[in-house]
């Protein structure tokens, strides 16, 4: 029992030894070295992993998961019976509501692209033909699978009807041919890639044996009922923490990366992984763990000739300073997971495309002198504290996210931003941006705790300005002239709105906003279809500049349409005559 509890507590922490002492008693009794030996070869060693089994609640499942690999190693020996002949997958799977395809080419493999919103594609269709000669996939396609529509499933689970109504089926061709079952919300849901706990059990009772039988895939070493959120396990079954996953590739702490399956471990003497980042102390570089074009990095980019790499400990990990040839120094601070949590540069003044687009644990970054920023900065990250009080201008996805602590934000110099900008940070309640001239599509779409927007020199907005801000109350745009179609959809809370240079609005504009009373344009010229569609609870409305033959976008299902139109400010002869030649339904 003692060495057992001094292995566990040098590789997991002693308060996962004292939960095992406590849990496996029977274990224990088999003698020194046995329940220590289990546990090795079922999870990478990890002190996070008692507080990961306790936050997520796995506590039962962890103990039988355990019981079972001793009761398989220990106590029983698995007898191979002769099976009777096993329906195929494809017999099973229908059984189900499910049509399964195998797919052997490229061609076969982007047939099923169609089924992945835009910004949810599956990694597999970005190397189709590397994907191919690891792995043998396998789509399942359930009846009326392309009759659901995304948007209608707005908080997303892996395993809600349309999550499920098409999966890939993707078995490692190693000796274990691990398995992957792909979802079709891809990374917008909690683990996408172990779909049904990646246990063809789950999905149909029987279908392990089938494929075992009918495709001859070793699959029974690595089927396991464990499983536990940020985790991922190699062809052997054992588990690792991975601090990020990446086309199909998972960056775990201990310097472990496991491709297809398999891990592999970088020399801790040479080299350091952060998130898909490698140091190497050697040659004094930092480059991307798997390099490819669609893979570019800027942050990469802003760190060549490096001269010298200093790394401290300290109580949160380790700070690392690294110096380049011209002297301007960069500091990395990564916690004790190997995961960046701060990064500073008062060096830099533009960066390209996809910097540190992938991490995803930053908390404070600093880059005081930045002017401009190219796409997807940032983008997976929204750490709570950022300087970049110098930002004129930021490309598309600029710290686009979707579960961010980002509360507060001051960009005092911004002028212009690309599409997505700040799209689904849900936390966000408060921004400054005194400068901004124009904006992209999507600019702040899904974010539900702003309640009050004041933009004094935003001019043009592109489609889905602000659109469904559940929170929002009141918006000032006092200078903008043009806006985009989807402009302020869907925000039922919102009471006031001033536009008072407004011109131009595409269509859909100000849709389905319910506490909307009051409505003053001076200026609207031009409005597109469904202008305020579903705006149910507006009494008062001025357009005296609208053209006439922009009529027929307003209000078409108001309910109290006439009585609006005749109160309509200034009055014109005629004009609401006009305006009811145009409607087509009855009042």
């Amino acid at each position: 029992m003692a060495k057992d509890y001094e292995i566990l507590k040098k590789h997991y922490g002693e308060k996962f030894a004292q939960f095992c002492r406590a849990n496996f008693p029977t274990i224990l009794q088999k003698g020194d070295g046995v329940l220590a030996d289990i546990i090795m070869s079922l999870f990478d060693p990890n002190r996070d992993l008692i507080e990961d089994i306790i936050c997520f609640e796995r506590q039962n499942e962890f103990k039988e998961y355990v019981y079972s690999k001793f009761f398989k190693t220990y106590i029983k020996k698995e007898n191979e019976q002769k099976k009777l002949q096993q329906p195929s997958p494809q017999e099973l799977m229908r059984a189900k509501g499910y049509t399964l395809y195998k797919c052997d080419t490229p061609e076969q493999v982007n047939a099923f692209k169609k089924y992945w919103a835009k910004n949810e594609t599956l990694c597999t269709f970005n190397n189709v033909a590397g994907r191919l000669a690891r792995c043998h996939i396998f789509f399942a396609v359930k009846d009326g699978a392309e009759n659901l529509d995304r948007e209608a499933f707005k908080t997303p689970r892996r395993q809600d009807e349309y999550g499920t109504s098409v999966i890939s089926l993707q078995f490692a061709k190693e000796h274990y041919n691990s398995l992957s079952i792909k979802n079709r919300y891809n990374h917008s849901v909690e683990n996408p890639d172990a779909t049904f706990s990646n246990n063809l059990e789950n999905i149909c009772p029987g279908l392990t044996d089938s494929f075992i039988q009918h495709y001859g895939y070793n699959l029974k070493d690595i089927t396991g009922s464990f499983e536990l959120p940020l985790y991922t396990k190699d062809t052997e079954g054992k588990m690792y923490r991975y601090n990020l996953e990446s086309d199909g590739i998972y960056y775990c702490p201990n310097n472990v990366i496991i491709k297809d399956g398999v891990a592999s471990r970088l020399d801790p003497t040479r080299y350091v992984l952060i998130e898909n980042y490698i140091l190497d102390y050697k040659d004094k570089t930092i480059s991307l763990a798997h390099n490819t074009q669609e893979k570019e990095d800027s942050f990469v980019q802003t760190l060549q000739n490096i001269e010298n790499i200093q790394i401290n400990k300290n109580k949160d990990g380790k700070t690392i300073k690294i110096t380049q040839t011209d002297g301007n120094i960069a500091y990395l601070q990564i916690d004790k997971g190997n995961r960046l949590i701060e990064y500073s540069n008062h060096a830099i003044k533009s960066v390209g495309h996809k910097f540190l687009s992938e991490c995803v644990h930053i908390t404070k970054f600093d880059i005081p002198n930045m002017e401009t920023c190219g796409d997807q900065f940032l983008m997976s990250a929204a750490p709570p504290e950022i300087n970049l009080p110098k930002l004129k201008k930021c490309g598309n996805s600029f710290l686009k996210h979707l579960q961010g602590e980002l509360i507060d934000i001051n960009l005092p110099n911004l002028e212009k931003c690309g599409n997505d900008f700040l799209r689904n940070n849900i936390s966000l309640k408060q921004l400054s941006l005194p400068k901004l001239k124009e904006c992209g599509t999507g600019f702040l779409y899904f974010n539900e705790n702003i309640n009050h927007i004041y933009l004094p020199n935003l001019a043009k907005c592109g489609v889905c300005f602000m659109r469904e801000n559940t929170g929002l109350i009141k918006i000032d745009l006092p200078n903008l002239e043009y806006c985009g179609g989807a402009f302020l959809v869907g925000n039922q809370l919102i009471t006031e709105v001033n536009l008072p240079k407004l011109k131009e609005c595409g269509d859909n504009c100000l849709y389905s906003n319910l506490e909307l009373t009051s409505l003053h344009l001076p200026n609207l010229e031009i409005a597109g279809e469904d202008f305020l569609r579903r705006n149910t609870a507006l009494k008062t409305l001025s357009l005296p500049k609208l053209n006439s033959k922009y009529y027929k976008n307003v209000l078409m299902t108001h309910p109290n349409k006439k009585n609006l139109l005749n109160n309509c400010k200034p009055k014109k002869e005629n004009l609401v005559k006009k305006i009811m030649d145009y409607f087509v339904e009855p009042w």
